[in-house]
């Protein structure tokens, strides 16, 4: 298997093009009326910000809260091509990251590059949060793009940090005030504080979620034969699609190495349980049959 070129997190070279977040509100009230805001003004586009509120880590919060956090969280973004890695294993304090478009795939590879795949990330969904509230704790997987994708990295070690000294001042505003003294005199510290706990408390929604994950799949791996595998992962599949028919994120290959079965094997399970009728796909469409009475 050829290696991919290592490369550090701050790199993020691959077709990317990374500008930071800035806190000054008359930026993006230029963006408004068309103009060009200031040369470090990320430009969250509408259709960015639409789907920021509709993240678990930003339910709930207004665009102009938004803003003001993606400024203390010290927001990027970048950009991926297909099978560039995003995270390397060993790594430590990273940032954690939203992905915007596209998809990423967590994996663990071992010493001859033989890799697993353990999760998905869709748009919208989050990764490496585990680690941004560790970041002493180096990375156990990577991360790499399973297509072309733009992600939001964010930065929680101020806003972490002030909590854990429990300090009054919100985090918020001591970002404000080291990179543009000028933009306190609009900034409410009572207000940033508020959103702080909001978020944090949305953050730890979000790592309990992760864990339910985790626990699924470990009842996943946990099944004796790659038949049993199969069934368990696309039975959980189908109850949270809410249907029979349903499409999953995989392809065969990773499919494979997400339930960690060998590939020729799992392809013939398959299409022994189609004989069956037990189920039917196509690529990664299926649809699960009830035993005929």
């Amino acid at each position: 298997m050829e290696k991919q070129d290592k490369t550090q997190i701050g790199d993020m070279k691959i077709k990317a093009e990374t500008t930071e977040i800035t806190e000054n509100r008359r930026n993006r009230q230029s963006e408004g009326s068309g103009e060009r805001g200031a040369k470090t003004r990320m430009r969250m586009n509408d259709a960015n910000m639409r789907i920021l509120q509709q993240t678990r880590l930003f339910a709930d919060f207004t665009e102009e809260e938004i803003s003001e956090l993606l400024a203390v969280l010290r927001g990027k973004l970048a950009s991926y091509a297909k099978g560039s890695f995003l995270l390397r294993e060993g790594a430590r304090g990273v940032p954690s990251a939203i992905v915007l478009s596209g998809s990423v795939h967590i994996i663990k590879e071992d010493f001859w590059g033989n890799r697993a795949i353990l999760s998905e990330i869709g748009p919208g969904e989050m990764f490496a949060e585990t680690y941004a509230c560790m970041p002493t704790e180096p990375l156990a997987v990577s991360t790499v793009a399973a297509e072309n994708c733009i992600c939001l990295f964010l930065d929680f070690s101020m806003i972490l940090a002030v909590q854990a000294r429990g300090k009054t001042e919100s985090a918020a505003v001591q970002a404000v005030t080291k990179k543009n003294a000028a933009a306190t005199e609009s900034v409410s510290a009572g207000f940033l504080q508020e959103t702080e706990r909001r978020l944090l408390i949305n953050l730890t929604q979000i790592l309990a979620g992760k864990n339910l994950f985790l626990t699924k799949k470990i009842e996943h791996l946990a099944q004796r034969t790659t038949r049993q595998k199969l069934l368990s992962y696309l039975s959980d599949v189908q109850r949270r699609a809410g249907r029979a028919a349903f499409d999953i994120p995989f392809d065969r290959q990773e499919l494979a190495d997400f339930l960690a079965v060998d590939r020729s094997a799992m392809s013939a399970e398959l299409s022994k349980l189609r004989r069956e009728g037990v189920l039917e796909y196509r690529k990664n469409h299926f649809l699960l049959k009830l035993p005929q009475m």
